[in-house]
């Protein structure tokens, strides 16, 4: 698969919404951890960014569904790269386990992506004709399909037209697509967690993409100038009118799961304060002042006049395990500095990371 950027280079911080104007370059400074080291060396599948992003959002699915989706797809990629077909099977026990949930929300959350145009299902039955388990197909509605088709910007290069008599909507977004990659055990360990609601890894996984989008465009822009300033780190800068506008959702249940996934240790969030200052009825000056959200107290009063700097991380328990995973054969190491480098397809200048393995 061709490797090819997800974004272009950026020189101002990416946000949600991407129209904040305050320069808040001071306010993410890099700190390259075990979590970049996680990223840069285990191995991935590749999932298109516009799907990813469509699902994480959509309005249409529950955040469980949602989930299942990213999950099933992600394997359902993992089993064509291993040249079987664009799909996955696994018992109902198995699902139950990765999604923390249970059996019978499973048959239904499967009724249900049928029935939305998200999932294809065969049933998988042994030699006495009993159902085994359901062979799923990911899929997409031909509305969301035409939509993301036309939203997002094909790879450059020539492409085939799309025709459905020879692939599906899914192998042919794979084909033309900017991507990501993203880790299928990292998936697994998020969607089982049990100290996690199923909103707080929702948003969780939103926060990787958008974080993880401003980690590579920052390090693109400095790797292509002569500043050695250091990369940004896994974060962004947003607001939480811009926060709760994208998950659909209101202020108060977005300060709880933020203040949770930072007790929990899957994000650091800190609170810059905006004052607005008038001058001759000219355009506002904006300043900010950082401080650590470690007293939430009057929260909800500063949280239209503030921005928050947060800042993607994982526990340690994760971090162990994950570390526990072999390094992806096409990785090479440097003896003198102990850095890690990819082949040369995977040049950080020719495609966007997530994490992953492959």
């Amino acid at each position: 698969m061709q490797n090819l950027s997800l974004v272009e280079s950026y020189s101002q911080p990416f946000t949600l919404g991407n129209h904040l104007s305050c320069n808040l370059h001071d306010y993410v400074k890099s700190d390259l951890d075990t979590f970049t080291y996680l990223t840069e060396t285990k191995s991935y599948v590749p999932i298109p960014s516009c799907i990813l992003e469509h699902i994480l959002t959509t309005t249409n699915l529950t955040c469980c569904e949602k989930l299942y989706y990213i999950l099933a797809n992600s394997l359902a990629v993992i089993n064509k790269n291993q040249g079987g077909s664009r799909s996955c099977a696994l018992p109902s026990e198995d699902w139950a386990e990765r999604l923390n949930c249970s059996r019978s929300l499973v048959f239904t959350m499967q009724s249900s992506l049928v029935e939305k145009g998200y999932f294809l299902i065969k049933k998988d039955r042994n030699e006495l004709g009993l159902n085994k388990r359901n062979v799923i197909t990911p899929a997409l509605p031909s509305s969301v399909f035409n939509n993301l088709n036309e939203k997002y910007h094909d790879r450059t290069g020539e492409h085939l037209l799309y025709n459905n008599a020879s692939e599906c909507k899914l192998a042919y977004l794979d084909r033309t697509k900017l991507y990501i990659k993203i880790n299928y055990d990292l998936l697994k360990l998020i969607t089982s967690d049990t100290s996690l609601n199923i909103k707080q890894k929702v948003m969780w996984l939103r926060f990787y993409i958008i974080g993880y989008k401003n980690y590579m465009s920052q390090k693109r822009y400095y790797c292509a100038s002569s500043d050695n300033t250091p990369y940004y780190n896994f974060s962004f800068i947003s607001s939480y009118r811009e926060i709760a506008d994208i998950f659909s959702s209101n202020r108060k249940d977005i300060s709880k799961s933020i203040i949770a996934l930072e007790k929990l240790g899957f994000i650091k969030a800190q609170n810059i304060n905006v004052r607005k200052q008038s001058s001759n009825d000219k355009t506002n000056i904006i300043t900010c002042t950082d401080s650590a959200i470690n007293n939430y107290g009057d929260l909800a009063e500063r949280q239209d006049k503030s921005l928050w700097k947060i800042t993607v991380s994982l526990p340690n328990e994760y971090i162990l395990e994950l570390d526990k995973i072999k390094d992806r054969t096409n990785l090479k190491k440097t003896i003198d500095s102990g850095d890690f480098i990819t082949s040369p397809d995977n040049s950080s200048d020719n495609y966007f990371v997530l994490d992953g393995i492959r």
